[in-house]
């Protein structure tokens, strides 16, 4: 069982990887979102996938801080490993690569969720993985 100091510790690592560390309840869906930074190769797309919405999250889309193109921001809509499959065959099946692959793997998601806690656990799960990336001077939130 982790100690109360590593589970402090463990949340603010966790915080500091989120883009945007707020609940918005107000936006049309009534959810809360949270962007999060994250780094993977393509091969780990579903299992980055799978762990959020097995912790009860939405993908609502995908972003990348280009330093030519600037930031380039993608739809996923993904909420159900249908949706998952959908994706990945979609990549698989095309000449298309992710997004992601413009910035060596580096890139961000919004992610919705019912509550704060289910992004807690979301954050949670996707460092555990190493998934999520430290986030540059320039992208702290203000």
């Amino acid at each position: 069982m982790e100690s109360d100091s590593r589970k402090v510790t463990r949340s603010v690592e966790v915080k500091a990887e989120a883009r945007n560390d707020r609940c918005e309840a107000s936006n049309d869906s009534g959810l809360c979102e949270r962007t999060f930074k994250v780094h993977h190769d393509p091969a780990q797309t579903r299992d980055e996938l799978e762990t959020i919405i097995s912790a009860g999250g939405r993908v609502v889309n995908v972003s990348i801080s280009h330093r030519a193109y600037g930031f380039l921001s993608a739809p996923l809509a993904i909420e159900t490993e249908e949706d998952i499959s959908r994706f990945i065959n979609d990549i698989e099946s095309g000449k298309s690569a992710p997004l992601s692959t413009a910035t060596s793997g580096y890139h961000y998601h919004l992610i919705a969720a019912d509550d704060e806690e289910a992004l807690e656990t979301i954050g949670r799960a996707l460092a555990d993985k190493g998934y999520l990336a430290p986030l540059l001077p320039h992208e702290m939130p203000k």
